[in-house]
């Protein structure tokens, strides 16, 4: 394939298509697809929200998590978002420690690590390391009874608990 400079567009010995001026975008296109435009999806079907791709269309400002963020004196509030696995993981860390004679203790730190994490989660823990890819950055914590291994999103305000345990 041969890229022409401008000046040579006009001595291109290609074939002329109604309509499209040399120099435009459009001029010498529609050889591959005989003048009409490629087909994008094979079936031609859309998304029931109108548009090819599933957030394609939508208002920008939908689903941000800057609409999520509530004021709290000087800064905003993170959102801690927990797993079934993780939810379920500490009401059998709580059950254990209830056994030990460390239920109080264990939900007082618990409580103190949730509000922590809420107000300034990337002061709060030691940072572990940093995953780029995906904008996280994870930390550790440990309020005796409780070691909480947390990540942070860089741009928006969650927290995702990643593993609890118990130190005995």
């Amino acid at each position: 394939m041969r890229i022409l400079r401008p000046e040579e567009v006009d001595k291109w010995p290609g074939p002329r298509y109604p309509g499209r001026t040399p120099g435009s975008l459009r001029f010498g296109q529609g050889v591959v697809h005989g003048g009409r435009p490629a087909k994008v999806h094979g079936s031609g079907r859309r998304c029931p929200h109108g548009g090819f791709l599933g957030r394609v269309g939508r208002d920008p400002a939908e689903g941000r998590a800057g609409k999520s963020m509530t004021s709290a004196g000087n800064g905003f509030l993170y959102e801690v978002k927990l797993s079934e696995k993780i939810k379920q993981t500490i009401k059998q860390l709580h059950q254990q420690a209830a056994h030990q004679g460390e239920g109080k203790r264990f939900l007082a730190a618990l409580r103190t690590i949730h509000d922590r994490l809420r107000k300034d989660a990337t002061n709060f823990g030691e940072p572990l390391f940093h995953l780029r890819a995906l904008k996280l950055m994870v930390y550790q914590v440990v309020i005796l009874p409780v070691v909480v291994i947390y990540v942070v999103h860089e741009e928006k305000p969650l927290v995702f608990l990643k593993s609890v345990k118990l130190l005995s």
